[in-house]
């Protein structure tokens, strides 16, 4: 087990002098790359194209807020799955009690229901 003793033996450290130098110098080592870091920065902002002009507000309007339009009856568990068809005709769901219904998007009228079977 090495002791504090040992390990300033080690570094080469009689007393707290030279351990104060190298910590002098880290802090030098770490103001100058804050400063690099600093002038990188303030360079890509003045690079960077300008995503607002002097036109444009400061705030950007939220989307107006969300309400429900039809519910979607058929399920009893989760849905876990949604998709529209390729006509934009019928809605396609499916859910955690293992059935897939398709649906005409107007009147949310079922047309198929498939359901999982149980057993071979």
């Amino acid at each position: 087990m090495t002791t504090l003793k040992d390990l300033l033996k080690a570094d080469n450290v009689s007393d707290g002098s030279d351990r104060d130098e190298k910590y002098s110098d880290c802090e030098k080592d770490i103001k100058a790359l804050q400063e690099k870091i600093k002038e990188k920065l303030a360079e890509s902002a003045r690079t960077l194209p300008k995503i607002f002009d002097e036109k444009t507000p400061d705030k950007i309007p939220l989307a107006p807020p969300l309400r429900e339009r039809r519910t979607l009856k058929g399920h009893f568990g989760k849905i876990y799955g949604l998709a529209w068809s390729g006509d934009g005709a019928h809605i396609v769901s499916a859910s955690q009690d293992g059935k897939i219904i398709v649906c005409f998007y107007v009147f949310f009228k079922p047309h198929v229901h498939l359901e999982k079977k149980r057993g071979v």
